[in-house]
């Protein structure tokens, strides 16, 4: 089990110039410290500012099977909690789904990828794909943004296909001129009490506002299917991007609670509160507690068939209002 707490920013500007100040007035007027040695501690003091405004954007690793953080986002905590199991019968090598959080300057962005088994280094792309989206928010879809993933999965398949055996060359890179797929959902937390989230596919959103469960992007039981829409790393698929990606903002004034998820537990959460109109399900996913009580429900849902054998990962965000 993995859990971490964000480093967050610990000296503000203020506290900065009341040290300095601190200092400088020592030396006045007890002109116990020399020049040179006041000069060096504000330096110090300086670098600690710096070093701690560096480690204000943390990162998670995309494939801890268990992880879990606190932020502090204007007038609201929020805590989130996230989970990955691959397929039953595969390994961790085989995960292709990604997950990501990145927090700065009071933006906390999430985001969940599914790589498609069909496509070759699809877990490098959806990686990519959630750690762009973690650097850039909405402004991924945007050609520039694009590009830059682009060259990366490039360099880094590149060098997978390398490292084969040269029989296996030509046919690998006839694989990636087919295209590496992935979905995509996300969503933004800033100051204020809105709530911007984006999706290509059927990586979901869900939340539960003024009584029921609501869900983004809206899909039925029936659009979870083998070929779902996704971002696509060959260049000329992106004219029609725009088509695909979903946004919604939303704004809430009280606690909420939300799960972002790829679609094996997006098409149970969906399928349970439309054939049960109960909140069951989506009170064993928020009511998640470790690693131990997430697997034993992923084990339990693919046994009785009630999500296909496949890579799971979902976040799961508490957002509280400071009284």
């Amino acid at each position: 089990m993995y859990s971490r707490i964000l480093i967050e920013e610990t000296i503000s500007l203020q506290l900065l110039v009341f040290l300095f100040l601190a200092i400088l007035a020592i030396f006045f007027v007890k002109e116990t410290i020399s020049l040179q040695l006041l000069v060096f501690l504000f330096l110090v003091i300086l670098a600690i500012f710096f070093v701690s405004r560096f480690f204000r954007v943390f990162l998670q690793n995309s494939t801890d099977s268990y992880f879990t953080s606190e932020y502090q986002i204007g007038e609201y905590n929020v805590r989130t909690r996230s989970f990955c199991l691959y397929k039953k019968g595969g390994s961790q090598s085989e995960y292709e789904d990604r997950s990501a959080i990145a927090f700065q300057d009071a933006c906390l962005r999430i985001a969940v990828a599914d790589g498609t088994t069909e496509g070759l280094f699809s877990d490098i792309w959806a990686d990519l794909l959630v750690k762009g989206y973690s650097n850039w928010g909405a402004a991924l879809f945007e050609e520039p943004s694009l590009w830059s993933i682009h060259k990366e999965f490039i360099h880094q398949t590149y060098q997978q296909i390398a490292e084969m055996a040269e029989a296996r060359h030509w046919a690998m890179y006839g694989k990636l001129e087919r295209g590496t797929h992935a979905t995509l959902a996300a969503i933004e937390f800033s100051a204020g009490k809105s709530v911007k989230m984006s999706a290509v596919g059927d990586s979901c959103i869900f939340w539960f506002s003024e009584g029921k469960i609501e869900m983004f992007p809206e899909l039925n039981v029936e659009d979870f299917g083998i070929s779902p829409d996704a971002i696509c790393h060959l260049p000329e698929t992106w004219q029609n991007l725009g088509q695909k990606v979903r946004t919604k903002e939303i704004k809430f004034e009280q606690s909420c609670q939300f799960v972002i998820c790829t679609d094996a537990i997006a098409f149970w959460l969906l399928q349970e509160s439309q054939e049960n109109n109960d909140f069951s399900a989506w009170k064993k996913i928020i009511n998640l507690s470790d690693e131990t009580a997430f697997n034993q429900l992923v084990e339990d849902l693919r046994d009785s068939k009630k999500i296909r054998n496949d890579d799971v990962t979902l976040v799961i965000v508490d957002a509280t209002f400071n009284v």
